[in-house]
């Protein structure tokens, strides 16, 4: 559920931000990207996140970083937000900046990790999440990450262990059922595909969850034609 997944690292990121409020913007200064200081920059950027004005969000972020290089902070979120962008290999740039002035950040490696996998490392996105892993054993988004991985790799049996594990850790986690789920029906197991789509559908229903809702439904169609 890669669109979730990318909703779900946003929401995340702004609680590790902890940014200055965002801005109100004007009708003549909707896309103004310039400032003068660091705080202004992002209060823009969080104001252009709160529109889904991602490319203006970043271009904000670009300019706190000429002025403050090192935030590791804003190095964290530019290198998310080009994810979000599509720009996966931007982002990287500042992830392992991020990553070399804090090694042993459990949030950053797992970051850079997922920002390995979209830009095909495979392997290197394993080996960082693992590094995460090390420094937060009960991270289930890591988990999680790893699931996705190890299908893409068709190295099935651990995409399986990766969810379960997952699941072990926050059983009401619906997004993983939803993907364990769909894994078992992309494997032709109809019996275990329904068995994990039917708890993320009572899971979602639950949370309210009209997004993932329709996902699930979805995918229990496709299952049963």
């Amino acid at each position: 559920m890669r669109l979730r997944h990318s909703l779900l690292l946003l929401a995340l990121l702004a609680v590790f931000v902890c940014s200055p409020p965002a801005l109100i913007f004007s009708q003549e200064t909707a896309s103004d990207t310039s400032c003068s200081s660091v705080e202004e920059c992002m209060q823009k950027a969080n104001g252009f996140d709160q529109q889904d004005k991602f490319a203006e969000a970043a271009q904000a972020l670009e300019n706190a970083l000429k002025m403050e290089p090192n935030n590791i902070k804003d190095l964290v979120r530019a290198g998310n937000i080009y994810m979000m962008l599509k720009q996966p290999e931007r982002g990287l740039k500042y992830m392992e900046k991020a990553s070399l002035l804090s090694p042993n950040d459990a949030t950053i490696l797992w970051h850079l990790g997922y920002l390995y996998h979209k830009v095909g490392r495979n392997k290197d996105a394993v080996d960082t999440l693992f590094k995460s892993l090390e420094k937060s054993p009960d991270n289930k988004l890591v988990y999680y990450d790893l699931g996705l991985i190890y299908r893409d790799m068709k190295e099935d049996d651990k995409a399986v262990a990766s969810y379960e594990k997952a699941i072990e850790l926050d059983p009401q986690f619906a997004d993983a059922y939803y993907d364990l789920g769909s894994f078992y029906a992309s494997r032709g197991n109809p019996e275990k595909a329904k068995e994990n789509l039917e708890k993320a559908k009572t899971l979602f229903q639950e949370a309210g969850d009209t997004q993932g809702l329709q996902f699930v439904e979805e995918e229990m169609k496709r299952l049963a034609q």
